[in-house]
């Protein structure tokens, strides 16, 4: 799904507003290449990059939620 909003703090409040929506799927942790592997990955990347991570991106990816 593609959610266009007007502002940055629009985006921000919506991913927000969708992630605490969205019904959290049972994922497999011990797995090698687990979802929940996958996506601390792309957080671990993330906060690796010389930006660092958005706070709210940390937040709203777990859930499968991001935003640019």
């Amino acid at each position: 799904m593609l959610i266009f909003c007007s502002s940055r703090k629009g985006c921000e409040s919506t991913a927000r507003h969708i992630s605490k929506l969205i019904k959290r799927v049972p994922i497999d942790v011990d797995g090698e290449h687990s979802e929940f592997m996958e996506i601390q990955s792309a957080i671990d990347a993330l906060r690796r990059s010389p930006s660092g991570v958005d706070p709210v991106l940390e937040e709203t990816l777990p859930s499968g939620v991001a935003y640019h």
